[in-house]
């Protein structure tokens, strides 16, 4: 990795996480930018997915990691331990480590959400497992 790449991350560069159905996620881009892959001294995560109307990420929880959301465009819903929010540009949610969540994109035009799992390095490290089947609603 050339020095540059240490500080400065496209999303043109990284390659979208090759997640599906079995890790609960329908037709989401996900790309992790800062992660121990792209910036070797990092103790956090920093994603961007793109959630095309009727994706979604079924419910899970992330046994190590809490989860911080700030969304960029679009709307969705955001279900946290039961509870649906409503998720709107430059609205910011905060999911703690243990908390069953979903996140579905209802509408008609892309969800952009960026996030970040402050207590891991990249995604395995959040220790996510699908809850309930990775059922949505």
């Amino acid at each position: 990795m050339d020095s540059l790449k240490k500080f400065h991350v496209s999303t043109s560069d990284i390659s979208p996480l090759p997640v599906g159905e079995e890790e609960g996620f329908r037709g989401v881009d996900s790309r992790l930018l800062i992660c121990d892959a792209t910036v070797a001294q990092t103790t956090s995560c920093l994603f961007r997915a793109v959630f095309p109307p009727g994706g979604y990420h079924g419910t899970h929880v992330h046994h190590k990691s809490d989860e911080l959301l700030f969304c960029i465009a679009g709307e969705a819903i955001q279900a946290i331990d039961g509870v649906e929010y409503r998720m709107k540009p430059n609205d910011a949610m905060f999911i703690p480590k243990g908390v069953p969540h979903w996140m579905k994109n209802d509408g008609t035009k892309p969800f952009v959400v960026l996030g970040v799992y402050p207590d891991a390095r990249n995604f395995e490290e959040t220790d996510q497992q699908l809850v309930d089947g990775g059922r949505v609603g």
